[in-house]
Formats: structure tokens, sequence, C-alpha cells
């Protein structure tokens, strides 16, 4: 039976490789869908992320060996922030991040959906 670690890596694997055919392939099952893995394995695809989520935790109610995935999004996509910043110093400020995802790792809250 392979450890926590090794199963989050199986994840990791195909949320990767199903995001890249969604992303290359609009006619893919994946595509702009929810899709939910656990132990190396597509367990549900969804329209939308609480049906995706309800679905995958009666799947696998052991949420280390659980991931999702967003298909056909662009994790390397570069946000900016912008906002009215008021105080001492008014103004307007903009931040930008360019998010790493880490596909729904639902096991390692430290780790959840997308890091700055």
């Amino acid at each position: 039976m392979p450890v926590a670690g090794d199963i989050q890596d199986l994840n990791r694997d195909l949320a990767e490789r199903i995001n890249r055919e969604a992303r290359s392939n609009p006619q893919s099952p994946y595509a702009n869908k929810f899709v939910g893995i656990a132990n190396g394995q597509v367990v549900v695809v969804a329209d939308d992320l609480d049906e995706m989520s309800r679905q995958l935790r009666k799947a696998e109610p052991d949420l280390r060996r659980c991931f999702w995935v967003e298909a056909s999004r662009d994790y390397d996509e570069v946000h900016q922030i912008w906002g009215w910043v008021s105080g001492a110093f008014d103004g307007i400020a903009c931040f930008s991040f360019l998010n790493r995802f880490h596909y729904g790792n639902f096991g390692n809250p430290g780790s959840f959906g997308l890091e700055c």
C-alpha cells in the first residue's frame, strides 16, 4: 500500500496531465470542469466546485489522499490586485502575484489551493 506522500505525487501528476489535456483540447471531457482525484484515479468530474467536493469526500474520506483541479485553468497566469490605500498615505496600490497551484491538496492545509 503506498504511503500518503506517494499517493499525493500520483494525484499531482494526474492533475497536471488532465490540465494539460483540457487546455490543449477543448473537446476533452475534463475541459472547464472540476476534477476530483483520489488514490491516483479520477473519481468525479463536476461543473462546480461544491458538487465536486461533496462527491470527492464521499469517494475518499481520507483527505490526505485527495486532490482536485479546475481543468483548463492557467495556473501560471499573473494576477494584479488594485486597491485604494487610505491613511497616512492616500493613493492607489498594485500588487502582482504569480500563483502556483497545489491542485487542491485537501490533505495539506498549508498548501491548499493557490499559493502566492
